[in-house]
């Protein structure tokens, strides 16, 4: 994909990532997967576990951390995607309706 990178990740109960970024043209969406932890974003701090997914737009400081109490290790995903915004729905499809069903 041209405009769309992942990187699975993981931290041990207790460690951060230790620093603050930010993107000027990269949003990116985090996906838990296991564990427990806390995402710093500006001035908030949210929770975070299985099932959590939260986008973080451009220029918005970000930061995280496993909870220091957790049974096991933080893991997500981070989707990141750039380039051209998107249109809300896709504007590049056809339909054929004549086209028989594989099933």
């Amino acid at each position: 994909m041209q405009h769309i990178g992942m990187t699975a990740n993981a931290l041990r109960p207790g460690e951060e990532a230790g620093y603050w970024h930010t993107h000027t043209r990269i949003e990116e969406l985090y996906v838990v997967l296991e564990g427990r932890g806390q995402m710093g974003l500006d001035d908030d701090v949210i929770d975070v576990g299985p099932g959590s997914v939260v986008r973080v737009g451009q220029n918005v400081w970000r930061t995280w951390r496993a909870m220091p109490d957790g049974d096991g290790e933080l893991r997500w995903l981070c989707i990141r995607a750039g380039g051209e915004a998107l249109p809300p729905l896709p504007d590049d499809s056809s339909r054929d309706p004549e086209r028989p069903m594989p099933w």
